[in-house]
């Protein structure tokens, strides 16, 4: 059985070239409403933004295997770093865990092009995979915390 603390974790995965605007509202989002929330990079090594900001991830993909599951998984967007993401095949085996434990992905517009690019259109029309679609970055970000936050 899934614990609420368990429901309520939730990672932010970062790769080089990161969208930074979308990564920094949600971490601002979710720690204002008082939620758990990790940025997760494919290394413990700082990642560099899209546009220069650097970041510490709080855990590489390595060191989070073996440890519960998030409720949430949030991909930012920008295409480079979603295809990253994509070529690593750990995230798939996180993303894939994060479904079957019944957890969620939210996923920013521009990763979602890369996503249905290639070949994963399916699993973006899941119930699980949250879109961020046409809205914006600090509403999609207020929305996933919002939902988070009650459950």
């Amino acid at each position: 059985m899934t614990s609420k603390q368990d429901r309520n974790r939730t990672i932010i995965i970062i790769t080089s070239g990161f969208e930074e605007e979308s990564t920094v509202i949600c971490l601002k989002q979710f720690r204002l409403a008082g939620l758990d929330i990790k940025l997760v990079g494919l290394t413990a090594r700082p990642v560099v933004g899209a546009h220069g900001l650097v970041v510490r991830p709080d855990f590489s993909l390595e060191e989070l295997e073996g440890q519960r599951q998030p409720g949430l998984m949030i991909i930012p967007g920008h295409e480079k770093s979603a295809e990253k993401l994509l070529a690593d095949p750990r995230f798939h085996r996180l993303f894939q865990a994060t479904v079957k434990n019944d957890g969620h992905i939210g996923i920013m517009r521009t990763a979602e092009t890369v996503f249905g690019q290639a070949g994963l259109a399916e699993i973006l029309s899941t119930p699980q995979c949250l879109r961020q679609g046409k809205m914006d970055a600090r509403t999609f970000c207020q929305g996933l915390a919002d939902a988070m936050y009650l459950c």
